[in-house]
């Protein structure tokens, strides 16, 4: 791994420029030619998602925003993590002083490379960028293997050097694990944890082991772990997601806010965790609150990879609501531009036909506005087509209703969606507040979730009576109808459980294989801005790293 101070390339985030300076001189000090300065995070932000840096200094405290929060060099660390956006090539260093000292050192045990207390030398910085530099040498045949697409390779290296105690081993014995658990080996990543726990009582193996206890569907356990764990350090900020995520799962929506709520407090500089608990609170109804967060969303990185753009649509509705036809025009242009730089999106065209909808209701552009809605309506039977989606569709008819416009086909429409989506508990509490204001299509969101039932109980009944042949198949045939993923997942069950009684089997494993390519794969999943990962973790991302 050829590398050298003289030729890297390094970022200095600090919010004082005379510090800049300082950390500025000692690196060129250093030899490194090339330092490029930030003052704010948002910007620090920018230039990470879009370029690649050798070393990276980052001030730990940053002064309060406007409103009286307080964001920090570990919330951009964590986010750029979390998000895959930091190559495991780059070298990140935390700066802090006494006051932030403990903070730093607990997460120097997995995520950072070095900290530094100020004030230092140029010779401690000299000597704690070249040991964070000997790690990676030192572990450079895993992220080769990882680079080469050798997962085993890098496992059992990841696992020799735990077992030697060899060099960083605590550093490889996460990132094995890691990697375990992204290849679905939960059973062997949790007798791993199980060794290490034993040894010590690290918050990010307890965490993993509760991940590895959900994968293997020991809710109770994990449970169980996870609330435990909250209680001893209840400032563990993946904790909190954790169990917003689980609540999420279940459909206890507001218990999930409540989690993301405080994981959003212990992190206000975290562009991701702020912007999901924007989200959830719009999608409850909090509008105030959830325009309020999403609003700083926007303020902190509107351009950031991280921001998704169900933000500028949820603030369009917000818009909508509050009858500001300025502010809705000036989304619905931003919304437009994402389109314009990825044409062939369908969720950024679909966005776009939901905010334009709203922009043409309030200029009193009826016609206009029912066939945005109509282009949006239009993929509505797609595969890609989610509960993100059903959401915006319903809002969208929502809002024509609010401004007494019938249309023929919301009935239809409101149906579908509701047989597509409502089998699930968290779906159904989405959902169902769209339409409250309209008893007719209300009842129908619920008439589909009891079809659903029905169909699932009668279904079952079969596989009990000892005729699984006849439940897969009514169960593969209704969800073809209704593209519901619970009716699939509920045909995978009596399969997987009653293979040996059923004929044909590959001729039904291939039935499921369409059915399932015209449900879709993310039918039953979360909006994508609620169900992403967000977890500190072990860098995995090599695609951007050099040298």
């Amino acid at each position: 791994m050829a590398w050298s101070l003289n030729s890297c390339t390094a970022l200095v985030i600090d919010p004082s420029a005379n510090s800049r300076s300082t950390l500025s001189g000692q690196l060129r000090d250093l030899g490194i030619p090339n330092v490029v300065q930030c003052s704010k995070l948002s910007d620090a932000r920018r230039r990470l998602e879009t370029g690649a840096y050798d070393l990276v200094l980052c001030e730990m405290d940053f002064p309060e925003d406007g409103g009286g929060r307080r964001h920090g060099g570990q919330d951009l660390l964590d986010e750029l993590q979390r998000a895959g956006l930091l190559p495991w090539s780059t070298i990140f260093v935390m700066v802090t002083d006494e006051r932030s000292y403990a903070k730093v050192v607990e997460a120097a045990e997995s995520s950072l490379d070095a900290y530094l207390l100020k004030p230092f030398t140029t010779q401690v910085l000299r000597e704690r960028v070249l040991n964070a530099h000997r790690r990676r040498v030192e572990l450079e045949q895993i992220y080769l293997a990882m680079d080469g697409d050798r997962m085993d390779e890098a496992v059992a290296l990841c696992r020799q050097r735990f077992e030697s105690r060899g060099p960083f081993w605590r550093y490889a014995t996460r990132l094995g694990i890691e990697l375990m658990m992204r290849l679905g080996r939960h059973e062997p990543a949790l007798a791993w944890l199980d060794e290490l726990l034993a040894e010590q009582p690290l918050a990010w193996a307890r965490l993993d082991k509760v991940r590895c206890l959900q994968a293997r569907h020991q809710a109770g356990a994990a449970m169980q772990q996870l609330k435990a764990l909250i209680e001893g350090d209840p400032g563990c900020v993946d904790a909190q997601d954790l169990l917003g995520r689980t609540w999420l799962g279940q459909g206890r929506l507001s218990d999930a806010l409540e989690a993301f709520t405080r994981a959003a407090t212990l992190t206000p500089g975290d562009l991701r965790r702020q912007q999901r608990l924007g989200m959830l609170s719009c999608y409850l109804g909090d509008w105030a609150g959830g325009t309020r967060a999403l609003e700083r969303v926007r303020a902190m990185g509107a351009t950031s990879k991280s921001f998704d753009d169900q933000s500028m649509v949820l603030l369009a509705v917000s818009c909508f609501r509050q009858r500001d036809s300025k502010a809705l025009g000036r989304a619905v242009v931003a919304l437009q531009q994402t389109l314009d730089a990825a044409p062939e999106e369908a969720r950024a065209r679909r966005h776009l036909a939901l905010g334009r909808t709203l922009d043409r209701l309030l200029q009193r552009q009826p016609e206009a506005a029912v066939a945005a809605l109509a282009e949006l309506a239009a993929d509505r039977l797609e595969p890609d087509f989610d509960l993100e989606a059903g959401w915006n569709l319903l809002t969208g008819l929502a809002a024509t209703a609010h401004e007494n416009l019938e249309l023929a086909e919301a009935p239809t429409w409101v149906r579908e969606v509701g047989l597509r989506f409502m089998g699930s508990r968290t779906a159904a509490e989405l959902l169902t507040p769209t339409v409250a204001a309209v008893p007719a299509w209300a009842e129908a969101l619920q008439a589909a979730q009891t079809e659903l039932s029905d169909t699932t109980e009668q279904a079952l009944r079969h596989s009990a009576a000892g005729d699984p042949q006849t439940a897969v198949a009514t169960l593969l045939a209704q969800a073809e109808r209704t593209l519901s993923a619970r009716l699939l997942d509920t045909a995978r069950g009596v399969i997987g459980r009653d293979a040996e009684q059923l004929g044909e089997l590959s001729v039904i494993q291939a039935r499921v294989r369409e059915v399932a390519r015209r449900v879709g794969s993310h039918a039953g999943g979360l909006p994508p801005g609620l169900g992403e990962q967000s977890r500190q973790g072990i860098r995995l991302r090599v695609d951007a790293a050099r040298g």
